[in-house]
């Protein structure tokens, strides 16, 4: 009767034995005595066969779909079914975002020890170039000596100023994964770079 009336094998199928069990737990009313009800509400135009479900709202704990009149046996199985799989999808993103979130922790925490560590190496390379001038002064170093020590100089400053550069980067990629990044966050970094 309900392949007849426009349903496919699958849907048919849902809706008989729906109607079944429900006879056979007891519950008439929702039973097979509905079958001359489903029929008049095909004839109607109330009733529509192989409607699929359509999500109308998702807002994380809240779907909301839409049966598009067909029968509720299978529009509960289908829209159950697309719960699970948003549930799914809801929980792979938020073990995604807690991950970025825990990596960008740790590479700003490590990028601020890297900062730390090459400001102190920089002070180290500005010390040893005091001391190779003063040597140069005295006659005990050359002129190559100083050189050499203030390319050390250089090479710290440019890891000193890379370090940092890879710390704000970091920070902004935390502030993000967390969802605090605001356009004050970009302002005050302008203002540092400038």
């Amino acid at each position: 009767l309900l392949a007849r009336a426009g349903s496919g094998a699958s849907e048919a199928g849902v809706v008989a034995e729906h109607l079944v069990r429900a006879n056979l737990a007891g519950h008439d009313s929702h039973g097979v005595g509905m079958l001359p009800y489903y029929v008049r509400f095909l004839r109607a135009g109330l009733l529509k066969p192989e409607t699929p479900v359509r999500k109308v709202k998702d807002d994380g704990a809240i779907l909301m779909f839409d049966g598009g009149r067909g029968y509720g046996q299978r529009v509960a199985r289908e829209a159950a079914a697309l719960h699970m799989q948003s549930k799914e999808l809801h929980e792979k993103q938020r073990r995604a975002t807690e991950r970025l979130t825990r990596n960008s922790y740790l590479t700003v925490f490590s990028a601020l020890s890297q900062v730390a560590a090459l400001k102190q190496a920089l002070v180290s390379t500005q010390t040893a170039l005091e001391a190779t001038q003063a040597g140069f002064e005295v006659g005990t170093r050359t002129a190559v000596d100083v050189l050499d020590s203030q390319r050390e100089v250089y090479r710290a400053k440019r890891d000193y100023i890379r370090a940092r550069h890879a710390y704000i980067l970091s920070t902004l990629s935390l502030k993000q994964a967390a969802g605090t990044l605001t356009e004050d966050d970009v302002k005050l970094i302008n203002n540092w770079l400038n």
